[in-house]
């Protein structure tokens, strides 16, 4: 090829390498839904925290049951024992009214107890509920929105990959020499390696004018011109522009 078809081949590659960086831009800008995701994170931990102080109600309240149930049952053994009428020692039966009283008193303190825990186990099975509903809710939203992104996602990669099985028949074509100049300014100017001179001698990729003699080795296309001011590559306008 030579030095005009030369660059109208790495114009193309540019053109095909600029929609991959724009590519790359909309994949790195998607929402890959941070805040939704921390949205449901703090409305799952809520959850998990209070079905835990269910589940420690629930024990607390089993344990304060069978607490009890053993107290009534020693305080109904007491009792009868106390007026069996087999007890007829006068310091016995005084110590066994004691005994009696105060499982008695325990008794009350411990159905007291039972009653306050029922009340609070539903208050907190009720919050449970709620904070449940509210994980489900975010967790719904979690999964729509990653579904938009995946979607989102597989849109630009399959886009990605067809310019990239382009890019690579493209850059099969170029002059090898050229092509390692072309990647090389690339990389060293932001993407952008060769740019059209436009009307008025200016350099398309840092809008600085173009000298006389600098415009006439561009358009007579015998050589390969770099800009005097970003060094990148220069090639006259065709007449598609």
């Amino acid at each position: 090829m030579n030095v005009r078809e030369n660059l109208e081949s790495l114009l193309a590659l540019q053109e095909i390498d600029s929609a991959l960086d724009t590519a790359k831009r909309k994949y790195a800008a998607l929402d890959r839904g941070a805040d939704v995701r921390h949205e449901y994170d703090t409305a799952k931990s809520e959850y998990d925290s209070a079905e835990q102080l269910v589940k420690l109600t629930e024990t607390e309240l089993s344990d304060a049951q069978l607490e009890c149930k053993g107290v009534e049952d020693r305080y109904k053994s007491e009792y009868t024992k106390l007026y069996s009428g087999k007890i007829t020692g006068s310091r016995e039966l005084q110590d066994l009214q004691a005994e009696v009283e105060m499982l008695d008193r325990n008794a009350h303190r411990l159905k007291e107890k039972v009653d306050t825990l029922a009340i609070e186990l539903d208050a907190k099975r009720l919050r449970a509920s709620e904070l449940k509903q509210v994980a489900t809710t975010a967790g719904n939203k979690l999964r729509k929105h990653l579904e938009k992104f995946n979607k989102a996602a597989a849109i630009i990669r399959e886009e990605a990959a067809s310019l990239s099985a382009t890019r690579t028949e493209a850059a099969s074509r170029a002059d090898k020499t050229l092509l390692a100049r072309y990647e090389s300014v690339r990389v060293a100017r932001g993407g952008i390696a060769i740019v059209v001179m436009q009307e008025g001698e200016v350099c398309s990729g840092c809008r600085m004018r173009i000298s006389a003699s600098l415009k006439q080795r561009v358009n007579a296309c015998t050589e390969i011109v770099l800009c005097e001011n970003c060094e990148r590559i220069i090639c006259p306008q065709t007449k598609k522009d």
